[in-house]
């Protein structure tokens, strides 16, 4: 029994560091969510900016044109905009 439990504790810090990983993804989505109601929505209206269709690159240019236009975005918050909207 005493070799089991090394497997078994390693597959137990597994799961856990997944289900933490999940935690952290879900937040960071909300996070994006808030963030592109709040910086995107004061401009265009939320549906032009879930109507479009863009790959995660396409995105981080589109974001970064709109950084220099002026919008009060900083490096992080722009990363969590772009993966929320290359997400959805």
């Amino acid at each position: 029994m005493n070799r089991f439990l090394p497997w078994a504790c390693t597959a137990a810090v597994v799961v856990f560091v997944f289900a933490l990983s999940m935690d952290i993804s879900a937040d960071n989505s909300k996070a994006g969510e808030n963030l592109v109601n709040h910086h995107c929505d004061s401009c265009h209206g939320l549906d032009r900016v879930q109507a479009a269709r863009k790959t995660l690159e396409e995105w981080e240019s589109t974001v970064q044109r709109m950084m220099n236009y002026g919008a009060g975005i900083d490096g992080e918050e722009k990363q969590l905009i772009v993966e929320y909207l290359a997400e959805h």
